[in-house]
């Protein structure tokens, strides 16, 4: 598993975060100051998570975490970033099955 990220003076254009960042640790991504500390006015954060159409996140039986749209709307908005999409698509494929999420875009303001 990656390491945190760690504050940073860097001012980068872009970042991502990997999948398993955020797909296991929904409660801490909440108050992670990671994507705003690393990224310059304007710059994108991407990313892909599962889908869940209640609210905020669940945890589901493959023991990832899924996030509804207003959360992460709501998750933007608290670390000064804005939602500029979340597409759905298939965000990861074990043993040929295929799994449905976002791709997740955000840009800091």
């Amino acid at each position: 598993m990656a390491r945190p990220c760690r504050r940073s003076t860097a001012r980068w254009p872009f970042a991502q975060a990997t999948p398993r960042r955020c797909a296991t640790a929904a409660p801490a991504c909440a108050r992670w100051p990671g994507p705003r500390s690393a990224l310059r006015p304007g710059g994108l954060f991407a990313f892909s998570v599962e889908a869940h159409d209640g609210s905020d996140f669940s945890l589901n039986i493959h023991r990832r975490y899924a996030h509804s749209h207003p959360y992460l709307e709501r998750l933007a908005a608290a670390h000064g970033l804005r939602l500029v999409s979340a597409t759905p698509g298939v965000i990861r494929k074990e043993r040929d099955e295929a799994f449905d999420g976002l791709l997740v875009v955000m840009r800091r303001a």
